[in-house]
């Protein structure tokens, strides 16, 4: 082997090693950074004539846990169903109205039975008959109030469902 080839081994053996260092250095340094993976350089033997010639570089690689990265992805899938079941739940919980003491469709109609029963203690009375209807009425434009605004919380959770899939596609 010439001088010249024993040096040009040598010198691609330090690029090498120098482009492992960095590699190894960035490892280090970003170990506890939050979706680093771990990268190693892949390295290939040069041969020219019949001294030798080497190392070179021939790519970088990441290290990847598949079981970790599968866990992670079940994980991240199981949140955002739940996020999005509850973001739906809460909705729903909003037009019923289900937070305030009582709830509106509840007092409605227990405001509504009340009426009733009043009314049919006193069939005659036009003033009872009067609150019958009103609260029959009130009775009807909450539940009109609800079946309008799940209507457009269903339209709302199809058209999502409809842009999911066309991401996914």
């Amino acid at each position: 082997m010439s001088l010249s080839g024993a040096l040009t081994a040598a010198l691609s053996g330090l690029h090498a090693s120098t482009a492992a260092a960095q590699i190894i250095s960035s490892n280090i340094s970003n170990s506890q950074t939050d979706g680093y993976t771990k990268k190693s350089v892949q390295l290939s033997a040069v041969v020219t004539g019949t001294n030798g010639g080497g190392v070179e570089i021939t790519g970088y690689s990441r290290t990847t846990d598949t079981v970790l990265s599968a866990t992670l992805n079940a994980a991240t899938t199981t949140s955002s169903y739940y996020s999005t079941q509850n973001s739906y739940m809460s909705q729903v919980q909003a037009i019923l109205d289900s937070t305030s003491n009582p709830p509106a469709l509840s007092d409605d109609l227990s405001a509504f039975q009340a009426a009733w029963t009043e009314f049919a203690a006193s069939p005659s009375d036009e003033t009872i008959e009067k609150t019958v209807i009103s609260a029959g009425q009130k009775l009807a434009n909450t539940i009109n109030n609800i079946a309008e605004q799940t209507a457009t919380l269903k339209s709302s959770v199809e058209d999502g469902f409809l842009t999911s899939i066309a991401e996914l596609n």
